[in-house]
């Protein structure tokens, strides 16, 4: 289907270049950062905080820990690590808003 069949049939076909206009003007702040605070850096701590447990484990004198509750056990001490580690994170980052009073957006 063409852009202009397309069109044809929209009862709003005049109104999308003002759409458009007014949703590019939008004063909103970028959301780069908190995007990557909210998924990217979780991600990367847990990948991170699992391969160090996956190191620590295999080697040292846990060999008698079978290679799946191995696997386990770092999977869950990595899922505290992220978890722990972004609660600071959120703590932090609500004290230094506070002290530095920078309004929350």
């Amino acid at each position: 289907m063409s852009q202009d069949n397309f069109c044809q049939d929209c009862h709003q076909k005049n109104d999308c270049q003002e759409v458009y206009r007014h949703l590019g003007c939008s004063e909103c702040p970028p959301v780069f950062y908190k995007t990557i605070v909210a998924f990217l850096l979780p991600m990367v701590v847990f990948v991170v905080s699992l391969a160090i447990f996956d190191k620590i484990l295999s080697g040292g004198d846990y060999s008698q820990i079978s290679q799946k509750l191995q696997t386990a056990i770092g999977f869950f001490m990595a899922l505290i690590v992220t978890t722990v580690f972004m609660v600071v994170f959120k703590l932090l980052s609500n004290l230094f808003r506070k002290f530095f009073r920078i309004s929350k957006t």
